[in-house]
């Protein structure tokens, strides 16, 4: 445009230049002897007087052609700047509708409203973006400049102070505010929104309005309340557990542990900097290897085959004894899953009661394998579960032939049936029974067994098993065999002894006895044939004094 208005005034400017100059005279008569020669016979007026008359005329009009000349190009430059003006002012106008429907596209397109309160009363919403449909819906119109809802009043009650202290403080100081409040739309639910804004000031610096966009996060605040629910439900969890956790990055670093975690260093006097968050577990197990280094390095070796993907976990028992007392721990090593950062779940569990239980269990499974009696355990219906050495060692029966079996598979046929009724009785009422078995071995040959069997009940008081004790008592039972057959015997000699105690007919002179038959017998003889005493011959000191007088008196003792 600057170039053609140039243009312009360049022509303009040559056209009056050259109507100032005069025509010079011999150029004049040059052109126009035979005209002037025509017109003054005409008028019968002489050429020269002629042109007199006619070169005022004819100067002016000349003048008066190049003024045409002139304004024509003007009119022509003008009507031409017109046409190049209209098409600017419409290319503009074409670039400001562009601008403007861009404009409004992205403002009815941003993720919530976009909006200008008037400084004024409660701040009235004079301008919102079609987003604000999303949340206030057709409630809208009521809410534009105040027509029946102060969008001050629709804030929730407990956050309009907050909300008024933030905007305010930030607009004194003519910053940016972002704040976060609750709205309660008419004949909505209660919304969470984000604000963000700035003041308006006119040329003079006074406050006019204020212009932003607020935005319904509902959702997300929904969502982060469910998060924090969650990692307040993990932790809680993660917390309540007993074994001491540990979260691990790639590097070794503690990200987080738990409280198992801090109480155990605690106890142990142990810097919490050194063992918790920000700390490097590593270092932690270099500490550890001054007490068994095969142990810390096993474990940071299973840590590195974890994190490196060559196994899924690595578990290993150890031995953690304080002063104290002895404890034993189980570490597990487990990756987080998925995607992200790589993690690694570090646990130590105190194991040192399971195996106290487990040194116990083994020394009392010791005590019954290597035990002289047999034990049986088997289930409530008397069904084999599990028998000791022993038990092979005299039945002859390996554990392989007798699990699953009824306990009765080894016993003789000719069991009591006293025995077997006391026992189902007993086992009936939940009592311990005590008897003697006649039992079978395998290879048919008997012995004899003095049994005791007990219910064993778990927690609830169910019988769970019955444990049965065999004690070998055949050598005691012939034992008493032989006894009882020493017994009869005695009591039979005992019998015939007795007969003596009663009258005995005897020989006043030589001292014979008569027997139940009547025959006379010698005191000797009567004797040795009712008893097993035999006779040695002596004589008392009355008859060897009566009889033998010097003898006795040479040897007085």
């Amino acid at each position: 445009m600057r170039l053609l208005f140039s243009i312009l005034i360049l022509f303009i400017s040559s056209f009056a230049v050259a109507s100032s100059n005069e025509v010079p005279t011999d150029a004049t008569t040059a052109h126009t002897p035979a005209m002037l020669n025509s017109v003054s016979a005409v008028r019968g007026l002489s050429v020269a007087d002629f042109y007199l008359i006619s070169q005022p005329i004819t100067k002016y009009a000349e003048y008066g052609l190049k003024s045409l000349i002139v304004l024509g190009a003007v009119l022509v430059l003008g009507v031409l700047w017109i046409f190049i003006l209209r098409r600017q002012v419409n290319r503009r106008t074409t670039e400001l509708k562009t601008h403007q429907r861009t404009l409004s596209n992205l403002m009815n397109s941003l993720p919530g409203m976009a909006f200008r309160f008037r400084n004024e009363g409660n701040w009235t919403l004079e301008f919102a973006s079609n987003g604000a449909f999303d949340i206030f819906g057709p409630a809208l119109d009521d809410i534009i400049n105040n027509r029946h809802y102060p969008y001050t009043d629709l804030i929730h009650p407990e956050d309009r102070a907050f909300v008024e202290n933030t905007v305010q403080a930030a607009l004194s100081e003519k910053r940016p505010y972002k704040t976060i409040y609750r709205l309660i739309p008419p004949g909505k639910a209660e919304k969470w929104v984000w604000e963000q804004g700035t003041g308006i000031w006119s040329s003079s610096g006074k406050l006019t309005g204020k212009e932003g966009l607020i935005t319904d996060i509902t959702e997300r605040i929904k969502s982060e309340e469910k998060l924090a629910e969650s990692e307040r439900f993990a932790r809680s969890t993660v917390d309540a557990l007993s074994a001491n956790i540990a979260i691990l990055d790639e590097h070794g670093t503690i990200l987080a542990v738990n409280q198992a975690w801090r109480r155990f260093a605690e106890e142990n006097n142990a810097q919490m900097d050194a063992v918790c968050e920000g700390a490097n577990y590593f270092e932690v197990c270099a500490l550890c290897q001054s007490y068994d280094k095969n142990y810390a390095d096993t474990f940071l070796r299973g840590f590195h085959e974890v994190i490196g993907e060559i196994r899924e976990t690595f578990t290993m028992e150890y031995p953690c004894h304080s002063p104290d007392e002895q404890r034993w721990f189980i570490g597990r090593i487990t990756k987080f899953q998925g995607p992200g950062s790589s993690r690694v779940v570090v646990a130590h569990e105190n194991i040192t009661e399971r195996k106290l239980a487990e040194e116990q269990i083994k020394t009392l499974s010791m005590a019954v394998e290597q035990s002289p009696a047999i034990t049986i355990i088997s289930d409530p219906r008397g069904r084999i579960e599990y028998v000791n050495k022993r038990f092979y060692e005299l039945s002859g029966f390996t554990p392989e032939e007798v699990i699953g079996k009824d306990s009765r598979i080894f016993a003789a046929e000719d069991l009591n049936p006293g025995t077997q009724e006391s026992l189902l009785e007993a086992l009936f009422k939940g009592e311990v029974w005590h008897g003697e078995f006649h039992n079978k071995r395998k290879d048919g040959s008997t012995f004899w067994c003095a049994a005791s069997i007990s219910p064993l009940r778990d927690e609830t008081g169910n019988i769970i098993h019955q444990l049965g004790v065999q004690m070998d008592i055949t050598e005691l039972k012939e034992l008493q065999k032989e006894r009882e057959k020493l017994i009869n015997e005695l009591q039979s000699a005992l019998t015939n002894i007795k007969t003596l105690s009663g009258l005995l007919p005897i020989c006043a002179s030589c001292k014979k006895i008569r027997d139940d038959k009547g025959y006379w017998n010698s005191l000797e003889s009567f004797i040795s044939s009712r008893s097993q005493a035999q006779f040695s011959h002596g004589l008392c000191p009355e008859c060897a004094k009566k009889y033998f007088p010097e003898a006795i008196a040479n040897n007085p003792e």
